[in-house]
């Protein structure tokens, strides 16, 4: 089955899934990343978080942040040394090695547009919230059942496409190699 890469905008994602209470504070903050951590864990597969990165704004306290974490095989990066998530998200995509692999879930129009420049695919985070919660995914894959649930089969607005995506069915483009993935935590970790 062809890769897909990730790259999730986190607060959006979370206001999206409803998972942010109206009042905010540092303590909630935190709660709130990690059920939605916790989220994406329940919902997506081990080949889907090991291709995921979800990317938080970090406002206060950057000194006493780490930069980058992992959770469940994903990676986690608290944008500190950027202005704001959006920024290193931006950078993020433009630095893909497979860009036309990746799949940009915010529904910030700025990301969709930066996404769409380097044929990746953008997706709103709402589309995304929806689609994982419809799965019925049991991570422990029990029985030896592999059931196969790559994002072709969700309904990606046609106009929301790359032109070299866009079909009648709206799948997504063939999936290279692992060799890709590989030298994208590569450069993550140099960084």
């Amino acid at each position: 089955m062809p890769k897909q890469f990730f790259i999730i905008d986190g607060y959006n994602f979370l206001h999206a899934a409803g998972m942010i209470p109206r009042s905010v504070g540092p303590e909630t903050l935190s709660r709130s990343r990690q059920h939605l951590l916790r989220f994406l864990e329940n919902r997506l597969t081990q080949q889907e978080r090991i291709n995921t990165t979800i990317v938080f704004d970090v406002h206060q306290l950057k000194n006493e942040i780490t930069p980058q974490e992992y959770f469940a095989e994903m990676v986690v990066i608290n944008a500190v040394d950027y202005p704001d998530a959006d920024t290193c998200i931006e950078e993020l995509i433009a630095r893909h090695s497979a860009p036309k692999q990746l799949i940009v879930v915010s529904s910030d129009h700025r990301l969709h547009r930066a996404a769409r420049k380097r044929k990746s695919v953008p997706l709103d985070s709402e589309d995304f919230v929806d689609y994982l919660r419809s799965r019925q995914v049991d991570q422990r894959e029990t029985d030896g059942d592999k059931t196969d649930y790559h994002l072709q089969n969700i309904d990606y607005p046609q106009e929301d496409l790359p032109q070299d995506i866009k079909s009648s069915s709206g799948d997504l483009t063939d999936i290279n190699e692992i060799e890709l993935w590989e030298k994208r935590i590569n450069e993550l970790e140099q960084e």
